[in-house]
């Protein structure tokens, strides 16, 4: 459902506490409303965020991100022959929200794809309860999708129908998108925190968000430590400071400590190497291998933070996640696990997943959900995305075209490279270098090259 004509002139009033001196924001208040967009921010698929940012500008040039804009182009521009089904590229391009049901509340969508609704087979009976969240699909029983069914928010009260925020009242957001309860104790340690001894340096400017507004900062909430001032002050606009962007130099993620069950699937990938600079040059890719880069789109922020144990390095994502945890449980209508870790149903897993992703299950106890890839009489492409057997060529940027000899041969012409200096080697990814590859393609601009140096370093 695209945002309605209502939503798109709705807005919602911040109150900025400015540094005159600096021309910064210190500090915003804002309600309840606000604060359900930031949150939601960590419940949208990457490939949502992709979507919804891609066209933006980014004020400047920061490799944060490149790699995930260059994957979610090569999905766009790949033949529907290469994938499953024709939905497979849907799914990936426009991935559902696991957490839609509480996202209907929002005063503000960033996704121009929200869906508010599923899918019944039209064989529907007391015998066979399949639904989908795509009606383009086909059920098990050969039946089609045709019965619409409209979303219902989880929860709704006489008093107050948020997202997840339950409370109204009045909060403190930072700069760079710390929630605080709007108390003087907190502007106080704000405060004392950035130098500020001189309220008289502080003006208080009124602004109003809407849906332009709330995307951009959507947008530098990734890729910048002070996406308030760069959404909202006007000679800032669109400008990042690079003084406060995160560190060029990637940095490889932790690695969580092994609980429970972890996954075991390891991937085969061919990489080609400079051995004169330790880059690669390309790799040759798997039908599995790609499965994997493109299962990152139906990954939701906050799932990707805590993967990466809440270092992503994406500009103020890792406050948005921490904020979950500094706001009393009370106040939000869903456990805070949930929102730090919505997950991925397991319809739209790939097949071979080397990264521990949590399975999130449907509110529809009544329905059984279907893979909206199924097709009957080919099971075995069952949680593929794409066919098996197919190879690809992947740039150290992340851009991949289907394997054949003109696409090799470009890459070596164009990086004027002699055959001495070429060294082929195999290896297998498996949970570490998976975790290294998705930092990386988030935050640098060679992901297979820095990712694969972070997973020698980490070994």
């Amino acid at each position: 459902m695209a945002s309605s004509d209502e939503e798109k002139s709705t807005t919602i009033g911040l109150k900025l506490l400015v540094d005159k001196t600096r021309n910064k924001v210190v500090a915003a208040e804002a309600n309840e409303d606000f604060v359900d967009i930031l949150l939601s921010f960590l419940t949208l698929p990457l490939g949502t965020i992709v979507r919804a940012t891609k066209d933006q500008p980014a004020g400047m040039n920061t490799s944060l991100m490149r790699c995930m804009y260059n994957l979610y182009e090569s999905v766009e521009n790949l033949s529907a022959d290469n994938f499953v089904t024709e939905i497979c590229k849907t799914i990936l391009l426009n991935p559902r929200n696991p957490l839609a049901e509480y996202c209907m509340n929002l005063k503000l969508h960033v996704d121009d794809y929200y869906p508010d609704s599923y899918f019944q087979c039209s064989n529907w009976s007391n015998r066979h309860w399949y639904s989908c969240d795509y009606s383009q699909a086909t059920c098990s029983c050969r039946g089609t999708f045709t019965e619409q069914v409209f979303l219902k928010p989880p929860h709704s009260t006489d008093d107050y129908q948020g997202a997840f925020v339950k409370v109204k009242m009045t909060f403190l957001i930072s700069d760079d998108l710390k929630v605080m309860t709007n108390s003087p104790s907190y502007l106080v340690q704000l405060f004392s925190n950035l130098g500020l001894n001189d309220v008289n340096q502080i003006t208080e400017i009124s602004v109003a968000a809407g849906l332009e507004e709330v995307s951009r900062l959507l947008k530098y909430s990734l890729i910048s430590k002070s996406p308030l001032t760069d959404v909202f002050l006007p000679c800032k606009k669109g400008k990042v400071d690079n003084t406060i962007l995160p560190e060029p130099n990637y940095i490889p993620p932790s690695l969580p400590e092994v609980q429970g069950k972890t996954s075991t699937s390891k991937l085969s990938l061919k990489i080609i190497l400079r051995k004169s600079t330790n880059s690669v040059l390309f790799a040759e890719a798997s039908d599995d291998f790609v499965d994997f880069l493109f299962s990152f789109f139906t990954l939701p922020l906050g799932s990707v933070v805590k993967l990466l144990d809440g270092n992503s390095g994406l500009g103020c994502a890792d406050n948005l996640f921490r904020d979950v945890n500094s706001l009393d449980e009370e106040w939000l209508t869903i456990p805070p696990e949930n929102l730090l870790d919505a997950g991925v149903k397991g319809r739209y897993k790939c097949l071979k997943q080397p990264l521990r992703i949590q399975d999130r299950e449907d509110m529809y106890y009544y329905s059984q959900f279907v893979d909206p890839r199924y097709r009957p009489g080919q099971e075995k492409y069952s949680g593929r995305f794409i066919k098996p057997h197919y190879l690809f060529v992947a740039s150290d940027d992340l851009t991949l075209t289907p394997l054949s000899s003109a696409s090799s041969i470009g890459f070596l012409k164009e990086h004027k490279v002699p055959i001495s200096d070429i060294e082929e080697q195999v290896i297998l990814v498996g949970e570490a270098g998976a975790l290294c590859i998705l930092k990386a393609s988030l935050t640098s601009a060679s992901a297979l090259t820095d990712g694969l140096k972070a997973l020698n370093s980490l070994l």
